[in-house]
C-alpha cells in the first residue's frame, strides 16, 4: 500500500469478492475514518457498500490508497479509477461520474459560521455539547476503537504517515501557538496552570510502568540535549530535595555501574572552573550533619578498600 498524505484517490476493497468502492478526498485519512463510522453506525450513502460490510464484516474490507493527486485533477482521476474497477456494475460505487468539485476544500466565510452557529444554538446542540462529560463507559469504548484502529496494519500505516508528516507537525506547532502551548507557555502562564492543576497527583504504578517502557531504548538526539540543557539550566540551584526523594535517588544509584565514557564526561565535568565555584558557594557555610558526615566517611573507605584491593 502506498503512503498516504494529502489528497488523492481511494479504494475500500472487498478482500473476499474482489469489489471496490472508489472514493476522492483531500484529506483522504480523514475520509476513510468518515466511512468506517458511516459504515459501523449503519447510515453510509452507499446502499451496496453498507449492505456487504454487513454480510461479510469489517474485517472484510481493506482502505487502499490509489493514487495521489492535485485537488484540479481528482474528480477526472476518480472518474477513471471507477471505469478501471468497473465499480459500478461490480462494485459498491452508485454513481460512475462525471463529478464535480462542489465545496471540496473550501472554507465557510464569517457570516456562514455565524448562521450555522446560530443555528446550533437554537436547537440547543452548543449548550448541550459545551456540557457533556462522556461517561467512562464511552471512554472505555472509544479508547478501545483507538486502539483497535492503530493495530490495524493497514489503518495503522496511514495514520502514522499523516501524523509524522512535516504538514501535519506544522499544523501541530501552529495550533500549540494559538492555544499558548510550546514556546510561548511561559508567557502565557500555561506552564503554571498545568503545574497547579497536576499538584498533589500522582501516577499509578502501571502508568509509570508504561511510561518507562515507552522511554527504554530511546536516545535523545544531540539537538533534543542541547534544548533540555538550555531550559534546565540553573532549576538546580537553591533546590532542596527532600529526605525521601533523596533515599530513592540514592537508592536507585546503588550498585549501578557507570561506563569509562561516562565516568569521563563527570569529571570533565567537575573540572570545570564556573562549576566548581558555583559548589564552594553552594556549600559555603553550611554544616553537615552527622548521619551525612557518617555516610561520606563510608563512602570514602569503601573506595580506599576497592582501590587498594586492584593494587595487590
Amino acid at each position: 500500500m502506498k503512503s498516504i498524505t494529502g489528497c488523492g484517490i481511494y479504494a475500500i476493497l472487498n478482500v473476499a469478492t474482489g469489489h471496490a468502492y472508489i472514493g476522492s478526498s483531500m484529506n483522504v485519512i480523514r475520509r476513510w475514518k468518515e466511512h468506517r463510522q458511516a459504515l459501523e453506525a449503519g447510515t453510509h450513502g452507499s446502499p451496496k457498500l453498507r449492505c456487504a460490510w454487513r454480510r461479510h464484516g469489517a474485517e472484510a474490507f481493506h482502505f487502499v490508497f490509489l493514487e495521489q493527486c492535485t485537488k484540479a485533477a481528482l474528480s477526472e482521476r476518480e472518474e477513471a479509477w471507477i471505469i478501471t474497477f468497473d465499480a459500478v456494475r461490480h462494485g459498491y460505487n452508485v454513481l460512475a461520474g462525471p463529478f464535480t468539485d462542489g465545496f471540496r476544500g473550501g472554507t465557510h466565510s464569517a457570516e456562514s459560521r455565524a448562521k450555522m452557529a446560530a443555528a446550533q444554538a437554537r436547537n440547543g446542540l452548543a449548550e448541550k455539547n459545551s456540557h457533556r462529560v462522556w461517561t467512562p463507559e464511552a471512554r472505555a469504548r472509544m479508547s478501545e476503537k483507538a486502539k483497535a484502529r492503530w493495530a490495524d496494519p493497514d489503518i495503522g500505516a496511514m495514520l502514522r504517515a499523516v501524523h509524522s508528516s512535516p504538514a501535519a507537525r506544522e499544523r501541530c506547532r501552529q495550533r500549540n501557538l494559538r492555544l499558548g502551548l510550546g514556546r510561548r507557555s511561559v508567557e502565557t502562564g500555561h506552564i503554571a496552570r498545568l503545574a497547579e492543576m497536576r499538584r498533589g497527583t500522582k501516577h499509578t504504578a502501571e502508568t509509570r510502568a508504561k511510561m518507562s517502557a515507552a522511554h527504554l531504548g530511546r536516545t535523545p538526539s544531540a539537538e533534543t540535549r542541547s534544548k533540555l540543557s538550555e531550559r534546565n539550566r540553573g532549576q538546580g540551584l537553591g533546590r532542596h530535595l527532600s529526605l525521601e526523594t533523596r533515599r530513592k535517588i540514592s537508592t536507585a544509584n546503588t550498585g549501578r555501574p557507570r561506563s569509562a565514557s561516562a565516568k569521563a564526561k563527570h569529571a570533565a565535568w567537575l573540572r570545570q572552573s564556573d562549576h566548581l565555584i558555583k559548589l564552594a558557594e553552594w556549600h559555603r557555610g553550611r554544616t553537615r550533619s552527622i548521619e551525612t558526615r557518617e555516610k561520606i566517611a563510608a563512602g570514602n573507605r569503601r573506595r580506599w578498600e576497592h582501590w587498594r584491593a586492584e593494587q595487590v
